[in-house]
């Protein structure tokens, strides 16, 4: 049935895959960007269910509550205040129990413009040892997916830079609010 609905939902917004064949792993941080509306949360996730992955995505406790917003983390999401060094062990915990994850950890806000990028997924994923997925909507040709993965190598500004530079050239959907500085 997810499946059904995942390729659904982006049918009915449009929205074409890319997914090149050496992404397939079984468990992954990934960031997603630009993520500038709710609406990013839902096709990334519908891309998810159309290919049958297990995907959770961090939901921050202070976004904006809506129908469709508590629904969401019911069905994927795991809440957090903020992502402390308690957050970022949880965060662990949950990775090295399952057996294929894919973990969305927010970068942005998707209500307002941040001044730089919450960068906790690397610290995630260089703990949980997994490799960071670098997931985009680009909203110029409404084309999803994935771009590049990468295994951190513990220079953060480089590797930070090195995705900074991934994520200049992709349209948000409300591109006033994109910001690609990342530190």
């Amino acid at each position: 049935m997810k499946k059904f609905i995942g390729n659904l939902i982006l049918k009915l917004g449009g929205w074409t895959e890319d997914y090149p064949q050496n992404i397939n792993v079984d468990k992954c941080i990934m960031i997603s960007a630009p993520h500038t509306s709710f609406k990013d949360y839902i096709y990334t996730v519908a891309s998810f269910w159309k290919r049958e992955e297990e995907v959770k995505i961090l939901f921050k406790n202070n976004q904006v509550i809506s129908l469709s917003n508590c629904f969401f983390r019911k069905i994927f999401g795991i809440r957090f205040d903020d992502i402390t060094k308690e957050g970022i062990d949880y965060s662990v915990e949950l990775i090295n129990k399952a057996e294929e994850l894919i973990l969305i950890v927010p970068t942005e806000c998707c209500y307002k413009k941040v001044d730089k990028w919450n960068t906790e997924f690397y610290d995630i994923a260089s703990e949980a040892n997994v490799p960071v997925a670098l997931g985009y909507l680009d909203y110029s040709d409404r084309t999803l997916g994935v771009g590049h993965m990468f295994s951190v190598n513990g220079d953060k500004k480089k590797d930070l830079k090195k995705i900074q530079n991934f994520y200049k050239n992709f349209t948000a959907k409300i591109p006033e609010n994109y910001n690609t500085t990342i530190c």
